[in-house]
């Protein structure tokens, strides 16, 4: 038994060599591929927004619940309608853009009521199960199968006169009906993206930008443009807002976790997919429902993808903000402090 235990280096040099090889890798893998060792402020949560409707109008609330399948305000859940064609397929900003024109708005936590240009609205009762005389539609969402509940025919008949367009339908997923993987752009592991679900949501289910980085794309685009064009963080359609200390900040948060005014953490935790990347839908005016040149021709001077993944599979299309999935479910609310892990590199 001696000679198993016994050794020919003294018990010192072999402690002092392996402690030595186990800082080494720590901060070779830390500065290369790793997070940072802690959580550290980043920002507040300056504005929480609630997209009931795929490429229709949000509604901005004082706080949310982070669920598995995104951010909820009481009854409604975000993205958990959307507007389908005669066909079933989905229909978004590119091909319908006056969806912008339609408003939403929440009431006694169980109508979501739409209001169009014409001043006239209709309520939808949010409170139903599936049922065997229901119409359930089948449709896909960026490549993924997902089913929905039709609304009826009083609400298709809305939707179709308030933009123009004839055969349009609204669908609302129930939570009796499957979700889809969530998905990301190749950086990402297969196991990771099944782990996270999503609705109607393009990528996954939280979608965060910052004031800081709209700040510096606004004063690039009135340099660019000679002219005042700015457009707002609605143009992005973001669930969270953060008051960030810099810009492009959030490109790095690996991980966040939040705490209210009173120091209190919240259960919540989010983790980052990617970054997002911009299509012709930012460009849709708000007022007129047209389709303008900006943000995205101010973007592509500087924000393009640079991961040889990104750039092959989009070419063109820039970043702005970044894709969250939820980790750990929770509320969190206007003004809670923002602790982001930072990733070194992705």
């Amino acid at each position: 038994m001696s000679r198993v235990l016994a050794s020919n280096y003294p018990t010192p040099i072999i402690l002092t060599t392996i402690l030595s090889t186990a800082v080494f890798v720590y901060y070779f893998v830390k500065r290369n591929f790793g997070y940072a060792k802690e959580y550290v402020k980043v920002g507040k949560v300056s504005k929480l927004v609630v997209h009931p409707i795929k490429s229709c109008r949000g509604v901005e609330v004082d706080q949310v619940t982070i669920t598995k399948t995104g951010v909820k305000y009481g009854t409604f859940r975000d993205r958990a309608w959307v507007v389908i064609d005669k066909d079933g397929k989905m229909v978004n900003l590119a091909k319908v853009p006056q969806l912008i024109t339609i408003k939403t708005s929440f009431e006694d936590d169980r109508f979501l009521v739409l209001g169009n240009k014409l001043s006239e609205t209709i309520k939808i009762d949010v409170r139903i199960n599936v049922r065997e005389d229901d119409k359930v539609i089948h449709t896909n969402v960026y490549g993924g199968d997902i089913d929905g509940i039709d609304c009826g025919d009083d609400v298709a008949n809305f939707l179709s006169r308030s933009v123009g367009v004839e055969g349009l339908r609204l669908i609302q997923h129930v939570e009796e009906l499957d979700t889809r993987p969530s998905r990301s752009s190749g950086h990402r592991t297969a196991d990771v993206e099944a782990r996270y679900r999503v609705l109607y949501q393009n990528y996954s289910n939280i979608h965060l930008t910052t004031e800081k980085s709209l700040s510096e794309l606004n004063q690039r685009i009135v340099k660019n443009s000679g002219r005042d064009k700015v457009v707002s963080s609605d143009h992005f359609r973001a669930n969270i807002v953060v008051g960030a200390s810099k810009a492009w900040d959030e490109d790095h948060w690996a991980q966040l976790r939040f705490v209210d005014s009173k120091g209190l953490e919240s259960q919540v935790s989010l983790y980052q997919l990617q970054n997002c990347e911009r299509c012709i839908q930012t460009t849709v005016s708000r007022d007129s429902a047209k389709k303008l040149s900006e943000p995205l021709k101010t973007l592509r001077t500087f924000r393009k993808p640079t991961h040889p993944d990104d750039i092959k599979r989009l070419g063109e299309r820039p970043l702005f903000g970044c894709i969250f999935a939820t980790d750990n479910e929770g509320v969190i609310k206007r003004g809670d402090d923002i602790l982001a892990l930072r990733l070194k590199r992705i």
